[in-house]
């Protein structure tokens, strides 16, 4: 019960009535990530608050691309 009640004022960000959709909560996270903004933030709020480490919700980079690049130097031009 204590648990429910610290996580209250994630579940309080939503909209009373509020429905994830047959495919869950992760998809719909992927689909319409505006209706969870507030949520997101509540959640990083309670990490800082137990002194957890931050919860990034807004990745500043997206794994489509690698971040670096073997050059093969051994390969003569």
């Amino acid at each position: 019960m204590e648990a429910l009640n610290t996580l209250r004022p994630v579940f309080d960000a939503y909209d009373r009535g509020y429905n994830f959709g047959e495919q869950g909560l992760y998809y719909d996270v992927k689909r319409n990530p505006v209706s969870h903004f507030m949520a997101f933030y509540q959640l990083s709020r309670l990490f800082v608050h137990f002194g957890l480490p931050v919860f990034n919700y807004f990745p500043l980079r997206r794994p489509w691309s690698p971040c670096y690049v073997t050059i093969d130097s051994k390969i003569p031009c």
